[in-house]
């Protein structure tokens, strides 16, 4: 409005010539690539809005000009290193559960491990249906097992289908006997729906996680679902609190220090991808494949050696239910549904 105002020009009634100067003036005052075609998009829609048309979406006078912004001054990753994840197994491992905690801490420990296990972003972790939780038995090399799946309603990847659901995700959920038993995600998500069942009403929507403080709506108290800034909130006070990470960090780089706490640790780059939900090596390569810095992170340095993240169930790319076989069923052959174009973990 104020670059139309100051040229005489009416907002509403863009000439092309008037939309390439706006932008190119954005471009000169430090604006990134990514901003100018945000800027570019908003118009866009306007137009389509006001005409009915989408000539300009794709007009290669804008095109030309987004593309030369990207040349000349390319998006740059934020991190450029990144806090070690093994300090939230270690935090757990020497923090297990008890009976009396409160239901913060409960909260605490299935939001952080969650975030660590799935690689997931605050948003889809925001958008947890509850009811989407489920437990299995299976067999994997002959030995039972047990594994839990999620859904995720609307996530990233589905942005052109609203209210569409995501393909289960997977976690291993470990016996009380194991080692890293008191780091397993999928119990903790499982105690802290057991202790929230009883706080659930109709306005605590489909969400997994829900605020810890009642607000006020009418006569009575409820609890609402917790958002994508307060998951990001939540996790941010962690690192930072509690693990001592530096505050360059947001609760957001959990995704990048998982995924890359899990390369380090030997899992295929196959199952990172597909269990981030990642496209193609080339986008985690550039934006989330980052080396720990014990610079920035001394308690990382003075720890004892990572642990095993128990984060990992290797299942096919489309898979709907965990690997191996149902109990008592027969084993499959080794030929068919392992191919290249299906590599495993989710």
């Amino acid at each position: 409005m104020h670059f139309c105002a100051g040229r005489g020009a009416d907002p509403l009634r863009l000439a092309l010539p008037l939309l390439a100067e706006w932008l190119t003036a954005g471009f000169d005052q430090g604006l990134a690539a990514s901003s100018i075609n945000t800027m570019r998009s908003s118009i866009v829609g306007v137009w389509e809005v006001l005409h009915g048309e989408r000539k300009l979406a794709k007009h290669p006078v804008l095109s030309a000009l987004v593309a030369a912004a990207r040349i000349r001054r390319p998006t740059t990753p934020r991190y450029d290193s990144v806090w070690d994840i093994g300090l939230v197994v270690r935090y757990w491992l020497a923090h297990p559960p008890a009976a009396d905690d409160d239901l913060h801490l409960v909260r605490l420990r299935a939001l952080t491990l969650l975030l660590a296990a799935t690689f997931q972003r605050s948003s889809d972790i925001a958008r947890i249906v509850d009811d989407s939780w489920a437990a299995v038995d299976y067999v994997d090399d002959d030995t039972p097992r047990r594994a839990a799946s999620f859904r995720v309603r609307g996530p990233k990847e589905h942005r052109l289908r609203v209210g569409a659901l995501s393909d289960p995700h997977w976690l291993p959920l470990l016996p009380a006997d194991h080692e890293l038993f008191a780091a397993c995600a999928a119990r903790a998500v499982f105690t802290y729906r057991a202790r929230v069942a009883a706080l659930r009403c109709p306005l605590s929507g489909e969400a997994t996680f829900l605020s810890e403080k009642r607000r006020r709506t009418g006569p009575t108290m409820h609890f609402f679902p917790l958002g994508a800034k307060r998951v990001s909130s939540v996790a941010k006070s962690f690192i930072h609190d509690e693990l001592g990470v530096d505050r360059a960090f947001t609760g957001n780089s959990f995704r990048h220090a998982a995924s890359s706490g899990a390369l380090r640790a030997g899992v295929t780059v196959e199952d990172i991808l597909a269990k981030g939900r990642w496209r193609s090596y080339s986008t985690f390569k550039l934006w989330y494949e980052r080396a720990a810095s014990l610079a920035r992170n001394p308690a990382a340095a003075a720890g004892p050696a990572d642990p095993p993240l128990p984060v990992f169930v290797p299942l096919r790319r489309d898979a709907s239910r965990p690997p191996g076989r149902a109990p008592g069923a027969p084993a499959r052959g080794r030929g068919r549904g392992r191919g290249r174009g299906r590599p495993g973990g989710v």
